[in-house]
């Protein structure tokens, strides 16, 4: 029996699925333009022996652990018998909820993946943050003086930030000393599926292309490595730009992105919107970017299922982070060029200058999640170490932070270490049951380091 918090869960975080042609199974009939085309494609494919071409994905609750599934048909019933899948995991579990959808042309899918960060990010640009702490107008930077920029992290927007900083008075502080401080304050909104995050620092040039003002940065997640991009490779100003907060950065890559391991991530991201939601109706902690997460990673196996020529035996949806450039742009692996190229480029530069030019100015924020509540059992399916069970879908190697590896968020180069940057650059959370990559800048320690490393005590 699905506990009515998970239905209520799904319905929330599904609600976007029909705009991305995703229908709930419970209706009979497409709607009526896509039904028609439906049934031209099955003519034309069953003129050529190819067969049907609708398929289905299946959310289904094992066990209080969530998991997409492709394939698996209609469910004539609320619970569905083992099914052998791949690597010979067995497919159980009650169906909390069933979609159909039609087949996806590959070169489709760029379209839908802007559709997608549309929704996500719908006020993309270099914006204006006003004293009321929310997003205002697009704007030009000022060509001199000093600028606070934020940059957001995939799945998000710099409201979602902003909202986080506000949730405490010390973040509210801060944010008034800014304020007193700077000339202007702005919000870098950028797409974070579609394009990858090198893209997305080419944009950020061209809005301070010829702009020699001096810009302090606090970014989060995918953010750090636009701002990296940014300052380490295009930006034309030899000297500081500014000094750079990084929370929670994949500059190594976060297993989250890995090629192999899309299935699993998506499956862990859906359980940690549900988690965090359910977290924030019974307290008053807040994670902005917990529902936009949930909605995504339905979308995205959506998405891939399409590709999959609904045959769920194919693998292509494990390989499918290749096709979304803002995540394969952030894959820890060694095959990810566009990481190893930044983190070549760095090296290329003499130490001396490593040092003026950046390692001096960067300061990082850094946790590892080991979460001991029950609300949080789910995660123990999403880790390496848990990989004697049956169900174990792992996404991480090691500590990380529910999105990003620990190893990770402080790696400016193979041959830097942690050691190599100043102890009061680093903000290290530890092992802690408290600290994760969606609540960083509620925390008074986050706002401390960003006080002392922007010069705002």
């Amino acid at each position: 029996m699905t506990p009515s918090g998970t239905r209520e869960f799904a319905e929330d975080a599904t609600s976007t699925l029909e705009r991305f042609g995703i229908y709930p199974v419970e209706e009979d009939v497409f709607p009526e333009t896509v039904e028609a085309r439906v049934a031209t494609l099955r003519r034309a494919r069953h003129r050529r022996g190819e067969g049907e071409r609708v398929g289905y994905m299946t959310l289904m609750d094992t066990d209080g652990v969530l998991r997409w599934e492709l394939g698996l048909g209609p469910a004539p019933a609320r619970r569905r018998r083992p099914q052998r899948g791949r690597a010979g995991v067995a497919a159980t579990g009650d169906v909390v909820k069933q979609f159909k959808f039609e087949d996806l042309p590959p070169n489709e899918i760029g379209a839908r993946l802007r559709q997608l960060d549309d929704w996500l990010t719908p006020h993309q640009g270099l914006r204006e943050v006003t004293r009321k702490l929310t997003v205002g107008r697009e704007v030009a930077p000022a060509e001199t003086g000093r600028i606070l920029l934020l940059v957001h992290g995939t799945f998000s927007t710099c409201e979602h930030l902003l909202r986080e900083i506000s949730t405490t008075e010390e973040g509210r502080r801060l944010m008034a000393r800014a304020f007193g401080t700077y000339q202007q304050v702005l919000a870098f909104n950028h797409p974070t599926l579609s394009v990858s995050p090198l893209l997305s620092a080419a944009a950020l040039r061209q809005h301070f292309r010829g702009n020699e003002a001096n810009v302090d940065v606090i970014c989060h997640s995918r953010g750090g490595l636009v701002v990296r991009w940014w300052l380490e490779v295009l930006d034309h100003v030899p000297a500081p730009r500014g000094r750079v907060v990084f929370a929670g950065p994949p500059l190594a890559g976060t297993g989250l992105a890995a090629p192999a391991r899309l299935r699993g991530a998506l499956n862990a991201l859906t359980n940690i919107s549900k988690t965090l939601g359910t977290i924030s109706k019974g307290s008053a902690l807040v994670f902005p970017a917990a529902a936009p997460i949930g909605h995504a990673a339905g979308v995205l196996f959506g998405l891939f299922g399409k590709l999959t020529s609904i045959a769920a035996h194919t693998p292509i949806v494990d390989a499918g982070v290749a096709m979304i450039p803002g995540l394969s742009g952030q894959s820890r692996e060694g095959a990810n060029g566009e990481i190893r190229r930044l983190r070549e480029s760095f090296t290329t530069l003499k130490k001396d200058e490593q040092a003026r030019r950046f390692i001096e100015n960067y300061f990082f924020l850094k946790s590892n999640f080991e979460p001991t509540s029950p609300g949080w059992k789910f995660w123990q399916y999403f880790r390496k170490d848990q990989l004697s069970n049956i169900a174990a879908d792992f996404v991480f190697e090691g500590q990380n932070d529910l999105v990003v590896d620990t190893a990770s968020m402080a790696s400016l180069t193979d041959d830097i270490s942690d050691d190599a940057i100043a102890a009061t650059h680093i903000e290290n959370f530890g092992t802690s049951d408290v600290v994760h990559h969606l609540n960083y800048f509620q925390q008074p320690r986050t706002i401390a380091l960003i006080e002392r490393a922007l010069r705002l005590a």
